[in-house]
């Protein structure tokens, strides 16, 4: 993706204003180059050469301008959260705690996003000066190492982005050792290995501090009168501070969010943890049990969310779910993979006009993002009307565990819960900028027969392109499909065996603009 768009995509909200008008010095810059040919410079060619320069220089004024405002903000929130704990330190209660512990997470936030502001500039101006090298040539813009010369003074941040960003570490290690200070020496967090057997309701105040607590929550009861439990692992840190909820299994066939979850719990240590984690690895146990992909009455469970209307079995579990566990939590992050004859490329579904689960999505690092406000029944959408920071995160392929995406998306959830300030993590290099893709969309056979899809996923198809043919039983093809638009593969379809109105693939349309609500169907 282009750096403008993902410039755009990466923009806080509050700060929009303040961001290097990058689109419009490119548009700028291309006016210049079109007054450049083999012959020469056109007459105008010098005034409009001086326009641009003088345009880069304002730019560069007003967003170093606009960095120092913002820096000093938040240099005045660390003053004010240092000043609150040395008021407490010497009282500190439970509930003062809390609220400290969610002004370190707030004004952590903010030293993130000063850090995020500052490279996304100094990245614009920087791949401007090599677009202009490029287009106009190096021996024509001498006044390119002027305009450089600029960034090596005391007052333009730029110059001092390691050192910046070197002081900028430091106050986020600042933060978080506030409320560490303030804890009793304690043993080794411990895992309770006992399995408690509890009624319908998670209640996660009266689970032990700095543990990790295995438990199984009845929710419904099956025709023996005999209960339907899930599998609950909480991790309650030493200190206070969000509840982030992972979800996997919400249908039965999806199972490489169940690994990531172990691999999280063994990995998490609860006396530096500040918050609470709860995982439940398998949400839909009897379509698990079954190798199934529904509930025990075929109903798919990530389309009857809330649980409201009619009433039936999956309903009521779907609603007793929701308000019984996952309305203890603040966000979300739901484990899912493809279903049964298709493959999923490592990507994300979230709300991209929502700023919290924009990051979300982003911290994931997976290979696609895909603008979704979640459909109508699924445990996300019914989530976030419930308040819930919400995000989709598609694991590859059914019924099997694939390593290397659940690492990715294991370093995804890493990154989130360092995000929150709950862990000590630096968030690794991104291994490629995701495709952000504003909308998306299965196609469909309109013929039965052998299916070829001939793209892999996360690959780019143009219009017209040749995606997939259905032959007949005697090997003659008797339908040819075409891509209706420019998109990228998030899924496919595999299984060659195809009736009439079976899938052939999940298409990606990139953009960067995203409508209120959006919806696929997934």
């Amino acid at each position: 993706m282009k750096f403008g768009k993902q410039l755009l995509l990466k923009q806080s909200e509050e700060w929009r204003e303040s961001y290097i008008h990058y689109k419009q010095l490119v548009h700028l810059l291309k006016d210049l180059a079109r007054l450049v040919s083999p012959e020469g410079k056109a007459p105008e060619y010098a005034e409009t050469e001086k326009q641009f320069i003088a345009a880069i220089e304002a730019e560069v004024i007003r967003v170093n301008a606009a960095y120092l405002v913002l820096e000093e903000q938040v240099n005045q929130e660390l003053k004010k959260l240092r000043e609150k704990y040395r008021e407490k330190k010497s009282a500190l209660t439970p509930d003062s705690l809390s609220v400290l512990r969610n002004d370190v997470l707030v004004c952590s936030q903010s030293i993130f996003y000063l850090q995020e502001f500052g490279g996304l500039n100094a990245t614009g101006f920087q791949k401007l000066i090599k677009k202009t090298e490029k287009l106009l040539g190096k021996g024509n813009v001498p006044w390119a190492k002027g305009l450089k010369a600029v960034y090596s003074t005391k007052d333009f941040y730029l110059s001092k982005k390691p050192a910046k960003f070197n002081q900028i570490a430091t106050k986020i290690q600042q933060a978080n050792e506030l409320t560490d200070k303030s804890a009793e020496p304690r043993i080794k967090s411990a895992l309770n290995r006992t399995e408690l057997h509890v009624g319908e309701d998670l209640d996660l105040a009266a689970l032990p501090r700095d543990s990790i607590t295995r438990l199984w929550v009845t929710l419904v009861q099956d025709s023996m009168a005999r209960p339907i439990e899930i599998p609950v692992m909480v991790a309650c840190g030493a200190f206070t501070g969000p509840v982030v909820g992972i979800t996997a299994a919400v249908h039965g066939n999806e199972l490489n969010g169940i690994p990531l979850i172990h691999r999280l719990f063994q990995e998490i240590d609860c006396s530096t943890l500040c918050g609470t984690l709860v995982a439940i690895p398998v949400v839909n146990t009897l379509g698990y049990i079954n190798n199934s992909r529904g509930f025990s009455d075929g109903a798919d469970l990530n389309r009857v969310f809330p649980g409201s209307g009619a009433p039936n079995c999956s309903k009521i579990f779907a609603n007793r779910f929701l308000h019984n566990i996952v309305k203890k939590f603040e966000y979300l992050i739901d484990l899912h993979t493809a279903s049964f004859g298709r493959v999923n490329s490592f990507y994300v579904r979230a709300d991209m006009n929502d700023p919290m689960t924009r990051r979300m999505a982003f911290l994931q690092h997976p290979q696609i993002i895909v603008h979704n406000t979640g459909p109508d029944g699924s445990l996300r959408g019914a989530a976030a009307q419930l308040g819930i920071n919400a995000i989709t995160v598609e694991i590859g392929n059914p019924h099997t565990f694939q390593l290397r995406y659940i690492k990715s998306a294991l370093i995804g959830v890493d990154n989130i819960l360092g995000f929150l300030n709950m862990i000590s993590h630096d968030e690794p290099e991104r291994e490629y900028e995701p495709a952000i893709c504003s909308s998306s969309y299965w196609l469909f056979t309109d013929v039965g027969g052998l299916l070829e899809v001939r793209p892999e996923i996360n690959t780019w198809v143009r219009k017209d392109q040749l995606i997939a043919v259905v032959k007949n039983i005697f090997g003659d093809i008797v339908k040819k499909y075409y891509a209706p638009e420019d998109g990228i593969v998030i899924g496919k379809n595999v299984n060659p065996v195809n009736q009439t109105g079976d899938r052939i693939l999940h298409l990606g349309v990139a953009g960067s603009e995203f409508s209120k609500r959006q919806n696929d169907g997934h």
